[in-house]
């Protein structure tokens, strides 16, 4: 991705490779503070190599100018200063391509950051409401739930399910899992910035549900915790019994982005 990012800087992107690239960072604002800081860098390290050969400019300037023979003739005395001006425009054009090229190259890597790992990683859960039972007598109850929820109309869904969880005898008579309803519950106020009542409701489940342990883990690093997460999910590898093979293999896939 670093180099990508200097690529596009630098303009050594075809147009293709730009728009498809621009494109993605319409959509990706992480990436974009980054290319954005790029950016501030090398406009700052330029600003300060011009005035630094201005400088020097203005010096080798006024140093010609006294060290002139008083019997040079007038133009003389205004050619060379000319010509020296542009021999150092095009040593400071060189210097600054071999400075921006140091910066490029020495600078440390950043690690990826927690919001960028949280984008990547907090994905849609997908779960079917219904169990078992009459499925054609519950379908009024549950459809609007169902249908907010796999819409990812998170804020609607969650009134649907606090409404469901209100109503134990519609979830008696429907057959229905009131902990896979609190679960979806959870994951969607996390979905809408609603971390108190997503943790209060994962914290709950955590115990039961590898899903619910998976997302609190998630809402710590969308919280920026990246110690907190690291022993949340190195923890849960060392447990007996270990995590199902499906969330062993993403627990140990993040953990390596650290």
């Amino acid at each position: 991705m670093e180099e990508r990012i200097d690529q596009y800087i630098r303009g050594q992107m075809t147009d293709s490779e730009r728009i498809a690239f621009e494109s993605e960072l319409s959509q990706n604002s992480v990436l974009a503070q980054q290319v954005e800081r790029e950016k501030n860098l090398v406009s700052a390290i330029q600003i300060k190599e011009r005035k630094r050969l201005l400088d020097i400019l203005k010096d080798e300037e006024l140093h010609q100018v006294s060290s002139n023979s008083s019997t040079h003739k007038a133009n003389e005395t205004k050619v060379l200063p000319l010509m020296n001006r542009q021999v150092y425009m095009w040593v400071g054009v060189a210097a600054a391509a071999v400075m921006l090229l140091l910066v490029i190259i020495l600078r440390p890597k950043e690690g990826i950051s927690s919001s960028a790992l949280y984008q990547q990683y907090a994905q849609h859960y997908n779960s079917d409401l219904l169990l078992r039972g009459d499925e054609n007598s519950c379908q009024v109850k549950l459809a609007p739930a169902q249908k907010a929820y796999q819409k990812k109309n998170y804020t609607k869904a969650i009134g649907h399910f606090e409404k469901l969880l209100s109503s134990p005898i519609d979830l008696d008579s429907c057959n229905l899992n009131q902990e896979k309803i609190k679960l979806l519950t959870g994951i969607s106020y996390l979905f809408v910035d609603q971390d108190s009542a997503a943790r209060a409701i994962l914290e709950e489940l955590s115990s039961s549900s590898e899903t619910a342990r998976w997302y609190l883990g998630l809402l710590l690093l969308k919280q920026d915790n990246q110690e907190e997460v690291k022993v949340w999910f190195t923890d849960w590898l060392q447990q007996s019994p270990p995590p199902s093979p499906f969330y062993q293999n993403k627990v140990q896939e993040l953990l390596k982005q650290f």
